[in-house]
C-alpha cells in the first residue's frame, strides 16, 4: 500500500470515552446532566486527562504543516466560533497542540459559549448551523433528547490518542527513511506496531489515569463510567477467577485430610490433581492428532479453567478408591496383593465408567465448529483421561506404602480416620463380605458385624440406638412410593423437554458476565440503551477491487490461530478508470442513498457524504466533519469518493438547468477546472455527455460533473491530444495528487479519502495501480448489534443486493460486501445449532457407555433422562 510520512500522532486513534451521568444509574429518567453544572463536570473530567503528565506525548496532535513541511504543531490554535456566539473564537487545539476532547463541551465552546451561560440559545445556535454538528451534539446526549426540553441524563466525551506515536525514523532504517523524506509512499507502519502502542497507551493509562477514573465512576452526583484502549475487566476477571484455583486447592485439601483421616494421603492426592494438569498438557501440545498434525499451540484461559473440573473429578476419583480400600480392611485376605486385586478391581470399575462417560461428553465438543470449544473439550477430555490413569496406578501405591509404612510410623497423623469415613467403610465391608461368596462368607460377615458393633460401642450406647435420618425415614418412604416417585419424575421430564423445545437463543451481551454495580457493565449498557442509534452505527462497507468469492488467503506466515485474518486477494480484472466503471460506482452510492432496498437497514437520513455540506468554500478543510469524519464523528451516510471528488472546490455549477450546461465558476484558489464549460443529456443521464473535448490544457485539480473517463489516477506529465479526461500533477503520484486535492500546502492532514481507496506500489513507493474502492453505508442497526438473527437477515438481504449488482451486464466492476460484527452473527447461530448436536452426542455416547457397565438399557435410558 501507498503510504508516506506522517507527522508523529497526526492521526486519531484509541480514544478515552467517558460517559456522564447526573444521580444514579437505577434513575434512568431522573437527573439532568446537559446544565452548567454538568458541563463544567464533563469538562473537569477532560482536563484531568488532558493535563496529566504524560498524555502531551501521547495525544492526538494538530499540526500548522505537514510531513513535507517540517510537522509544526499547532499550538493554540484559534478558529471562529461558529452561530455568532459570545466568544468569537474558541481553540481547536491545547498548548501543546493536542486536539480537544470531542464532546458537549467542545461543541459549546466552537459555537461561542465556553462558559455554558446560554444553554438553550446555543443548542439553538448548532442545529441552525450545521446539519452534521447537529447530528454529532446529538450522539453526545440521552437518546430521547430534544431541542425542546433540553434534557439530557447523559453526556458523552472522547479524547484521541494519537497514531503513529513516533517520527517515522523509528520505525524504518535510515535507507527507506531517505526514500520516504524524498517523497515516495512507502508502508512503514506496521501492525504489530499499532498493537504495540496500544498496549504501550493501554498501561500508561491504566497506571496514572485509572485510579481517577475509578473514583469519578463513584461520585454520587456525576458518576462517570469510563473506557479505553486495551481496558478488558472480564478477562481481568478471568485471571482473578483463577487465582480462586489456589483457594479451591486448599478446601479440597483440607477436607480430603478431614475425610481420610491422613494429611499424607491429601498431600499425595493434590499432587496427583495437579500433576494431571501437566501430563493433559504434555498430550494436548505433542500428541493430539490436528488438522495440520499433531498437538494444539491454541490455549486458551478456558482450557485453565479445567482445572477446576479436574479438582473436583479428582478428588472424587480419590474418595472412591480410598473408601473401597478401607471397606476391604476387615475383610481376611491371603495376601496384601489380594486384597489390592479385590479393591483395585471394584474402584477401577466404577472410575472408568463414570471418567469413559466425561471423556465422551468432553470429546462431543469436537463437532463444534469453533475452534475454542473444541480445544477446551479435547484439554479437558485429556485432564480426566490422565487423572484416571493417575488414580488406577499412583494413587494405589500411595496407599500402599501409607498403610505398610507411613501410619505406621506417623500413627497421630497417618492413622486418624474421620468419623464419616470409618462409618461408611465398617457398612461397606459389611456388604462386601456377604456379597464374596465361598465357604468364608458367614464367618467374613461375622467379622464384619463384630468390627461394625465394635465402632458403635466405642461411639456409645446411645449413638448406636440411632440410625440415621436417611436410612430411618427416606429410605422406607422412597421404597413405599417408588412407583409414584418414577412416575413423577417421568412428567417432570416430559414437562421440560417441552419448555426447553420452545427456548429461544438470547443475544448474548458481554456486559451482562459482571455485575450491574461494576463500571463495565454500566459503560456498555448506556452504550447499547441511552445512546442514539446514530452514535454507534453499524457501517456496511461495499468494497471493489477484491476477488468476489475468495477475498482473503492465509500464507503460512503465522500462526493460524492468531488474529491475522490473511492477505487479500486482489481482482487483477479490476479498472477504475473507465467511465463505465466510475458511473457504476456513482450509481450504487446513489442507490443506496435516495432508494435502497427493502431489508438493508439503510439509514437514508444523512445522504452522501454529509460532512462536506457545512463547507463555504467547497475544500475539506474549513469543517471539522469533513477532515475527521471517518474517525472523531459518526461517519455519516454515505461515504463515496467520487462524489467528493465531482464536488471538491464547487466546480460544476448549473448555468442552465433545462438544457443541462454546467460551468466551472470562478474560484479564489489556484484551482484551474479541466471543464469550464459542458452540458449533459437530462433525459439519458450519465451515458452521454457534451463539450468534454475542451478539456483544458494545464488543468490543475478535477473539476467535473460527471466523471471524466480518468480522474487522476493515471500518471502523465502533460496534458495532449492523447490523454482525454486526464489531469495531473508532474513528478508525483496518485496519492500526492489525492492530497493536493483535499489538503492545501499548509495546515492539518486531513486526508478522510484514504479509507475508502487503496493503491499499490513497488518498493521505492512508486504509484503502480488502484486495487480497492470502498463504499461505507450507515444502517439503522448499532454497531454492537446482538442479535444474531436480525444481523443475519440484514447481511442476507446484502448479500443479495451485491449478488444483483453482479448480475447486470452494463456493470464492469464486480462488488462484494463486507458487514462488521457479521462473524459474531454467525458465532450466535451455530452455537446454537453446536450446543444441540454436542448435547444429543454427548448423552448418546453416555448412553453407550452405560448400557455397556450396567447391562440394562433400561436403568442407562431412565439415568440419562
Amino acid at each position: 500500500a501507498l503510504a508516506g510520512g506522517k507527522c508523529p500522532r497526526q492521526d486519531v486513534a484509541d480514544p478515552i470515552t467517558f460517559r456522564l451521568m447526573r444521580g444514579s444509574f437505577e434513575s434512568e429518567h431522573s437527573g439532568n446532566a446537559l446544565t452548567k453544572n454538568g458541563l463544567s463536570k464533563l469538562r473537569q473530567r477532560e482536563e484531568q486527562v488532558m493535563t496529566k503528565n504524560g498524555w502531551s506525548d501521547r495525544c492526538a496532535m494538530t499540526y500548522a504543516t505537514d510531513y513535507q513541511n517540517g510537522c509544526e504543531p499547532a499550538l493554540s490554535l484559534e478558529l471562529p466560533s461558529e452561530g455568532g456566539g459570545a466568544v468569537p473564537y474558541y481553540l481547536q487545539s491545547d498548548a501543546n497542540g493536542c486536539m480537544q476532547p470531542y464532546s458537549p463541551v467542545y461543541m459549546f465552546a466552537k459555537y461561542g459559549d465556553p462558559e455554558f451561560d446560554d444553554i438553550s440559545g446555543t443548542v439553538a445556535r448548532i442545529q441552525a448551523s450545521s446539519a452534521t454538528d447537529w447530528q454529532s451534539f446529538q450522539d453526545m446526549l440521552y437518546k430521547d433528547f430534544t431541542p425542546e426540553n433540553l434534557k439530557s441524563k447523559i453526556l458523552i466525551s472522547q479524547i484521541y490518542a494519537g497514531t503513529p506515536r513516533q517520527p517515522v525514523s523509528s520505525y524504518v532504517n535510515p535507507e527507506t527513511l531517505a526514500k520516504i523524506e524524498a517523497g515516495a509512499r512507502i508502508s512503514y507502519y506496521s501492525d504489530s506496531d499499532k498493537e504495540d502502542e496500544k498496549e504501550h497507551l493501554g498501561n500508561w493509562i491504566g497506571r496514572h489515569l485509572k485510579s481517577d477514573f475509578d473514583k469519578n465512576f463513584e461520585n454520587g452526583k456525576y458518576p462517570t463510567t469510563f473506557n479505553y484502549v486495551e481496558y478488558d475487566p472480564v478477562n481481568d476477571q478471568v485471571t482473578v477467577d483463577l487465582s480462586y484455583i489456589a483457594i479451591s486447592i486448599c478446601l479440597v485439601f483440607l477436607y480430603m485430610a478431614y475425610y481420610t483421616g491422613s494429611f499424607f494421603i491429601a498431600s499425595m492426592g493434590m499432587f496427583q490433581i495437579v500433576c494431571s494438569f501437566a501430563g493433559a498438557n504434555l498430550l494436548y501440545r505433542y500428541c493430539w492428532p490436528t488438522a495440520t498434525g499433531l498437538g494444539y499451540n491454541y490455549f486458551t484461559l478456558f482450557c485453565a479453567l479445567s482445572l477446576f473440573i479436574i479438582m473436583g473429578i479428582g478428588a472424587d476419583d480419590i474418595f472412591v478408591y480410598w473408601d473401597t480400600w478401607t471397606a476391604s480392611e476387615h475383610v481376611p485376605y491371603e495376601s496384601e496383593a489380594h486384597r489390592l486385586k479385590h479393591a483395585w478391581s471394584h474402584a477401577a470399575g466404577a472410575m472408568l465408567v463414570t471418567s469413559s462417560t466425561t471423556i465422551l461428553s468432553f470429546l462431543s465438543n469436537l463437532s463444534s465448529p469453533f475452534i475454542g470449544v473444541v480445544t477446551f473439550g479435547v484439554f479437558s477430555a485429556l485432564l480426566v483421561f490422565v487423572n484416571f490413569c493417575a488414580v488406577t496406578t499412583f494413587f494405589p501405591m500411595v496407599v500402599l506404602v501409607y498403610d505398610k509404612h507411613v501410619a505406621q510410623l506417623l500413627p497421630c497423623v497417618g492413622r486418624a480416620s474421620s468419623a464419616v469415613s470409618t462409618a461408611i467403610s465398617a457398612q461397606a465391608s459389611r456388604l462386601w463380605a456377604r456379597c464374596r461368596g465361598g465357604a468364608n462368607a458367614a464367618e467374613d460377615a461375622a467379622d464384619a458385624d463384630a468390627n461394625d458393633k465394635d465402632l458403635d460401642a466405642d461411639a456409645g450406647e446411645d449413638d448406636a440406638e440411632k440410625e440415621p435420618w436417611f436410612s430411618r425415614v427416606y429410605a422406607p418412604w422412597l421404597f413405599r412410593y417408588r412407583r409414584y416417585v418414577i412416575g413423577a419424575h417421568v412428567a417432570l421430564w416430559i414437562v421440560g423437554v417441552y419448555f426447553a423445545a420452545t427456548l429461544e437463543v438470547t443475544p448474548f451481551k458481554t456486559y451482562e458476565l459482571l455485575p450491574e454495580t461494576s463500571n463495565f457493565y454500566q459503560f456498555n449498557f448506556i452504550n447499547a440503551e441511552w445512546t442514539a442509534k446514530s452514535s454507534d452505527p453499524l457501517n456496511v462497507n461495499v468494497i471493489f477491487g477484491l476477488k468476489h468469492r475468495d477475498p482473503l488467503i492465509w500464507d503460512g506466515s503465522a500462526d493460524k490461530f492468531t488474529d491475522s485474518s490473511g492477505k487479500p486477494r486482489f481482482d487483477n480484472g479490476f479498472d477504475l478508470d473507465p467511465t463505465d466503471a466510475q458511473i457504476q460506482l456513482i450509481r450504487v452510492a446513489e442507490d443506496l442513498a435516495t432508494n435502497p432496498r427493502r431489508g438493508l437497514k439503510v439509514n437514508t437520513k444523512f445522504g452522501i457524504n454529509p460532512q462536506l455540506d457545512s463547507s463555504t468554500t467547497g475544500s475539506l478543510l474549513d469543517t471539522i466533519g469533513g477532515g475527521r469524519s471517518a474517525s472523531v464523528q459518526s461517519a455519516y451516510g454515505i461515504q463515496s469518493l467520487l462524489h467528493a471528488l465531482r464536488q471538491w472546490e464547487n466546480v460544476s455549477v448549473a448555468e442552465d438547468l433545462a438544457e443541462g450546461i454546467f460551468v466551472a465558476p470562478p474560484s479564489n484558489r489556484s484551482c484551474q477546472a479541466c471543464f469550464p464549460k459542458f452540458s449533459i443529456d437530462s433525459r439519458r443521464g450519465l451515458e452521454t455527455l457534451q463539450g468534454l473535448d475542451n478539456l483544458r490544457d494545464g488543468c490543475t485539480c478535477v473539476g467535473f460533473f460527471p466523471l471524466p473517463e480518468q480522474i487522476c489516477l493515471y500518471e502523465t506529465i502533460e496534458v495532449s491530444e492523447g490523454t482525454r479526461y486526464k489531469c495531473t500533477i508532474a513528478d508525483y503520484n496518485v496519492a500526492f495528487e489525492l492530497e493536493k486535492f483535499f489538503v492545501p500546502e499548509t495546515g492539518p492532514d486531513i486526508a478522510w479519502w484514504d479509507d475508502y481507496i487503496f493503491f499499490r506500489g513497488d518498493n521505492e513507493g512508486i504509484f503502480d495501480f488502484t486495487a480497492l474502492y470502498q463504499i461505507q453505508v450507515q444502517t439503522h442497526l448499532r454497531g454492537s448489534e446482538g442479535d444474531f438473527r436480525r444481523g443475519l437477515n440484514m447481511a442476507n438481504k446484502w448479500d443479495n443486493f451485491m449478488d444483483s449488482q453482479n448480475g447486470k451486464k452494463y456493470n464492469p466492476l464486480r462488488v462484494m460486501v463486507y458487514v462488521p460484527g457479521s462473524e459474531g452473527w454467525v458465532v450466535g447461530s451455530l452455537l446454537k445449532g453446536s450446543a444441540i448436536s454436542g448435547l444429543l452426542i454427548s448423552l448418546a455416547l453416555s448412553w453407550l457407555v452405560l448400557t455397556y457397565s450396567t447391562g440394562n438399557y433400561i436403568t442407562s435410558t431412565m439415568a440419562i433422562c
